[in-house]
């Protein structure tokens, strides 16, 4: 792989696009319609726009094997899955998280809810 830190930064996001497109659905939302991102060829501008704080992760990741080959970089990626990260004062995985902020999000679009809680890495 010629490029292994843009191979990893894509396909990193590209684990994240996936966790929020499916709540996005989940949620009773289309992904293609989207807040900043409104891109016609892209069918996840909403997930895209909500994923976006979330994309430090991966980048962090990515930097941190930035000297490693691409399908170390990739397993490394699949941490996401497994480690926890502080959530509204909680340890959460990240599946629950994503979870937990679109349903936030799609409410305070809806002017339901409190607002959409800040995420910190």
């Amino acid at each position: 792989m010629e490029h292994p830190i843009n191979a990893g930064l894509d396909y990193g996001y590209t684990l994240l696009l996936s966790m929020f497109a499916r709540e996005v659905v989940v949620s009773g939302c289309m992904t293609q319609f989207g807040l900043k991102h409104a891109n016609q060829f892209n069918q996840f501008n909403f997930a895209s726009d909500i994923m976006e704080p979330f994309r430090p992760l991966v980048d962090k990741i990515v930097y941190e094997n930035r000297n490693q080959p691409f399908p170390k970089i990739k397993r490394e990626l699949f941490t996401l899955f497994s480690d926890t990260f502080v959530y509204n004062g909680k340890e959460m995985y990240l599946t629950n998280i994503v979870s937990d902020y679109t349903k936030k999000v799609v409410k305070a679009l809806n002017n339901e809810g409190k607002g959409v809680p800040e995420f910190r890495i």
